[in-house]
């Protein structure tokens, strides 16, 4: 997820790393839910790259509509993930946010959260 890079700049390196993925692990992104306002972390990829990432079964997809830097701002959908049945070409948009569950305990689930 993060390039090793001695002597660059912050800002180069925020550029650099918001484009380039080198080890398909995906770029650190972030996304709102819709009914909590929680601010969710995951992995963004870009559909036509290679993925070497793999995700548990219980995580969540989100096929992103629109980005404003690494922050996603509007999504066409939002599913459970099943990485045996994942196929980039069903992918609407030009990237997608992959969500690793993690034990939430709260009222609002994260996938109900996202979708709103």
């Amino acid at each position: 997820m993060y390039i090793l890079n001695v002597g660059i700049n912050k800002l180069t390196f925020k550029k650099m790393e918001k484009l380039i993925d080198i080890l398909g692990t995906g770029v650190l992104a972030t996304i709102t839910g819709k009914i909590t306002g929680t601010v969710y972390t995951g992995s963004l990829f870009s559909k036509n790259a290679s993925r070497s990432a793999v995700f548990p079964d219980n995580s969540i997809i989100v096929d992103v509509k629109q980005l404003d830097e690494n922050h996603i701002v509007d999504q066409h959908a939002v599913d459970k993930f099943n990485e045996e049945a994942f196929q980039p070409e069903s992918i609407k948009g030009d990237h997608y946010f992959i969500l690793e569950k993690k034990p939430q305990f709260g009222r609002v689930m994260p996938l109900d959260d996202l979708k709103g």
